[in-house]
């Protein structure tokens, strides 16, 4: 089988690791975790990704969890029938710099409301996702948020006057605190320290100017191999790099520059996951405004 795409992440720990195994499946791939803890995905359709690898045709692949994969120079030898998955055609997709200069970004009321309208038209499609309640603009009910463990608003108070302050460290504890929490493949938790994590990196010199942001991701990515599951720690890693899905990358960008559209940004955070687009949007708006 071909390749059609891998990610510019995906690359670097396939060439340190040696065997991998199946550890999930979603209805657009397989998870692979490697001998060197970073988890890729092998996907048979949808977007590239940092850590991806996309499959340039063929149908989905039924491997059950714990198959193990081999890795060399050739690319990935799965058992029969399948066999080597070739690696050395595929194109190398990365997150592009971002294309706006500070001056013409939107000032912050307007970054404001469109995280209002994001935050809208995302629900409309995905009510009640994760942690999606606590969004600037979402609409919590009589009795507050629902299915929250109480001490999250506080720490997310905490985080964002720890922000605010630009005390890396103390933001940087306050975000590991969320780290494991909720559920899902990737608990709601973990997707807001990506979503805030890939703000920082891509926007900080505009969000958050004073903050030392090399020691703020490097805590929290040693946190996340500490504290939650193998692929949120290499999804968390990314973002500090600055990688994400590109459904992700648009909609920050959209905060801040105008463009792409709020429809389209919505429509693609409402279907990252069951919850992760909105909880890392979650993550977003702490230094969005």
């Amino acid at each position: 089988m071909r390749v059609h795409t891998i990610g510019s992440l995906a690359r670097q720990p396939l060439t340190r690791a040696q065997t991998g195994r199946v550890i999930g499946r979603s209805s657009h791939g397989l998870y692979l975790r490697l001998d060197s803890a970073w988890v890729i995905f092998l996907a048979w359709d949808g977007p590239p990704g940092p850590l991806s690898i996309n499959l340039a045709s063929g149908p989905s692949l039924d491997l059950p969890q714990e198959t193990a994969v081999q890795l060399t120079a050739a690319g990935l030898v799965f058992p029969p029938p399948m066999g080597l998955l070739d690696l050395s055609a595929a194109q190398v997709w990365q997150a592009s710099a971002p294309e706006s200069s500070p001056a013409g970004l939107l000032p912050q009321p307007e970054r404001a409301a469109r995280l209002a309208d994001t935050t809208r038209l995302a629900l409309a499609i995905r009510p009640g996702a994760g942690w999606s309640a606590l969004l600037p603009g979402a609409e919590a009910g009589p009795d507050g948020p629902a299915n929250l463990p109480p001490a999250i608003p506080p720490a997310l108070q905490v985080l964002r006057a720890a922000l605010a302050r630009a005390d890396s460290f103390s933001a940087a504890d306050a975000l590991g605190s969320l780290l494991g929490l909720g559920s899902g493949l990737t608990p709601s938790g973990d997707d807001l320290a990506l979503g805030l994590l890939l703000a920082v990196s891509r926007w900080g010199e505009v969000l958050v100017p004073r903050l030392s942001r090399d020691d703020f991701t490097t805590r929290v990515v040693q946190c996340a191999r500490q504290a939650t599951t193998d692929l949120s720690a290499s999804l968390i890693e990314a973002a500090a790099l600055g990688q994400a899905d590109p459904r992700l990358i648009a909609a920050l960008d959209s905060l801040l520059t105008g463009q792409p559209g709020v429809a389209e940004c919505a429509a693609g955070l409402a279907e990252w996951g069951n919850s992760s687009g909105l909880d890392a949007l979650l993550g977003m708006s702490l230094v969005i405004y």
